[in-house]
């Protein structure tokens, strides 16, 4: 049986990359592509701010993608495209039900859990998904939700939640190909999933994803996510500053050698 073959691409602040793999039965993925374009301005803390530059590089990069040897003469039809930036973090949403009588709770009762949690949900961004944090039945944390008995069930959810603008300007991309389809992944949570092993969502740890003008801290503990933290500051701010500060030094150097009059 053919391989099946997945597109990501990944529109940061300082480059757009796009990778084209292969992905075996067993989840096996091996890479046979990569292009980037080394970007300034157009994407600025994870949003995009030109449409029009960041279309023309994405385009760019399938059409390199698509003459690779590996890959031609296959066309791209569908595009795995990571979320990110300043605006992505996790906000907690909890929605609980009493019943008469002890029930048994199911997969159908936490997805009706979910919703009414959605619902009462309080926040001006898009809501990307919901992903169990904890469950209390009869007032007990639970672990393996569905099967137990109970009365009262109470659920907690971590909401992964974006700046609507950085979705919007995502969609606004104009593809060479107009049959070209788009499917969104969060980025700290596919990373996550590619990087930790279970013990160490297990045992409880954080993974930092350093960017160019972001860095975002997605925590784990007893193998559910707890929280997703970004801020403002990546490597770009780090070597402006450091740049900055050995500039300061050689003016300092030079100051002191014209006071001395003697060479340093």
């Amino acid at each position: 049986m053919d391989k099946k073959h997945i597109v990501a691409l990944e529109i940061g602040s300082s480059k757009i990359k796009g990778l084209a793999a292969s992905v075996s039965e067993l989840g096996d993925i091996q890479v046979i592509a990569i292009e980037e374009i080394r970007v300034n301005d157009c994407v600025r803390y994870g949003k995009i701010q030109n449409v029009q530059e960041v279309s023309a590089h994405v385009n760019d990069i399938i059409r390199k993608l698509e003459n690779n040897s590996g890959i031609a003469p296959r066309k791209i039809t569908d595009i795995f495209v990571s979320l990110g930036g300043r605006s992505l973090a996790t906000v907690m949403a909890q929605a609980q039900v009493k019943f008469p009588n002890a029930v048994e709770i199911t997969a159908e009762t936490i997805d009706r859990l979910k919703r009414d949690a959605s619902f009462g949900l309080v926040t001006d961004k898009n809501n990307l998904g919901m992903l169990p944090h904890a469950f209390f039945v009869d007032n007990s944390e639970v672990k393996n939700i569905v099967g137990t008995i109970g009365t009262h069930l109470r659920a907690e959810f971590s909401t992964i939640v974006i700046s609507p603008a950085i979705c919007r300007n995502l969609e606004l991309i104009k593809f060479d190909d107009h049959s070209l389809r788009l499917t969104n992944v969060v980025r700290p949570i596919a990373l996550a999933d590619l990087v930790l092993t279970v013990s160490e969502k297990q045992l409880g740890c954080a993974l930092v994803d350093f960017g160019a003008e972001t860095t975002t801290i997605t925590i784990y503990k007893d193998e559910s996510l707890q929280s997703i933290i970004t801020l403002p500051i990546g490597s770009r701010n780090i070597t402006r500053d450091l740049m900055i500060g050995l500039t300061m030094t050689e003016e300092s150097a030079e100051m002191a050698k014209a006071r001395s009059g003697s060479a340093i």
